[in-house]
């Protein structure tokens, strides 16, 4: 069991973070919030996705390799656009399992038998609290990717019973596993959700808390100093390449964009956790191996 009562260094930054956006939250314009978290998602966020151009070049550095890692990589990711055409309600039945178990797998702490509990509990955290307590927020994002009223309604009367869930997870770590560090962080997430409208919340969540932990941890399995991760000049390349002309285009053009043109980098950005989650997935078992 653990018993450490220190917290971590993304609990600190991401409380700091809800206080801060707390307090520009009751005197600044929504629309500067709201800019201020594209801006961030755009860049820091994206950054945490660019990585993986660094990961592949380390993990294949054969030039034939390199190019069939690409194809894959991107294969995979329009394969998942074409479903979200063909099948909107097979994809986002896709992304949310994926998004649950990248985001549960990715943060968690506990090494022991209940660590998948501790998962899913923090992958369902923000579906289950947005849902719950900022419905009129997160039902125009379920529409976008469902495309049906029906659909809809049926996942947002499963919101409560996935916060029911939540709570007898959280009640059993708790109980039995005895971790501050892991009680205190899933608390400040649910707060950060219960407290911010969902966009804000999870730009504060993605990039304050999953990223930092997400590349700190990269910089752990590599050996490496965290500045090399955070400041690697190809992954940060590819982040501008892709976010520049994004954030030009929309500041340009917002006014005159229809709700269904700004959603299409969501849906491209969506579709390209898949190869993100799995190359995750491959990396971890491949510095699991190299260390036994």
């Amino acid at each position: 069991m653990t018993h450490s009562f220190n917290l971590t260094f993304e609990f600190r930054l991401l409380f700091t973070g809800l206080i801060v956006t707390l307090a520009l939250a009751s005197s600044l314009p929504a629309n500067i919030l709201n800019g201020g978290a594209l801006l961030a998602m755009m860049t820091f966020g994206m950054y945490h996705g660019s990585y993986d151009v660094v990961e592949l070049n380390q993990l294949f550095p054969r030039l034939s390799l390199k190019v069939l890692a690409y194809t894959t990589y991107l294969a995979i990711a329009l394969l998942l656009l074409f479903l979200s055409w063909m099948s909107p309600m097979i994809f986002f039945a896709l992304f949310f399992f994926e998004s649950v178990l990248h985001f549960g797998y990715g943060d968690s702490l506990i090494q022991s038998k209940w660590r998948h509990l501790e998962s899913i509990a923090r992958g369902l955290l923000p579906f289950s609290i947005s849902g719950t307590f900022h419905p009129d927020e997160v039902t125009p994002f379920f529409s976008l990717l469902l495309q049906s009223n029906s659909d809809v309604e049926i996942f947002t009367e499963m919101l409560p019973y996935l916060l029911i869930f939540n709570v007898i997870a959280i009640t059993l770590l708790t109980f039995f596993e005895k971790s501050t560090k892991v009680l205190a962080e899933i608390v400040l997430i649910a707060f950060c959700f219960f407290l911010l409208k969902p966009y804000l919340a999870f730009t504060l969540y993605f990039v304050l808390f999953h990223t930092l932990r997400h590349l700190r941890e990269k910089a752990e399995d590599s050996n490496i100093r965290i500045y090399r991760i955070l400041f690697n000049p190809l992954a940060w390349s590819a982040t501008f390449f892709v976010a520049l002309p994004l954030i030009i285009f929309f500041y340009l053009n917002n006014e005159k964009l229809s709700w269904e043109i700004k959603s299409y980098p969501f849906f491209a950005f969506a579709a390209l956790t898949f190869p993100h989650g799995l190359l995750e997935y491959f990396k971890k078992k491949l510095c699991k191996k190299k260390k036994n």
